[in-house]
């Protein structure tokens, strides 16, 4: 599940019912957004793909944290 849903489940109940429930926390690499002054982190997997090259979007596909 994404890290910003983590206030819809009771990981306690998952837990009594054998289920370990994690989240995944992206690490938001900074990339090149056309003419904006700063970065702006999060917006959309859309963005990501239209201002960046496959293989970094696969290599950061794979850089998150599990809580």
């Amino acid at each position: 599940n994404a890290v910003n849903g983590q206030d819809l489940y009771e990981k306690g109940f998952f837990k009594e019912n054998g289920i370990n429930l994690h989240f995944l926390k992206p690490n938001l690499n900074p990339y090149f957004q056309g003419q904006t002054k700063e970065f702006v982190d999060g917006l959309s997997m859309i963005d990501v793909l239209m201002w960046n090259k496959k293989d970094e979007v696969v290599q950061w596909l794979g850089d998150f944290e599990l809580i």
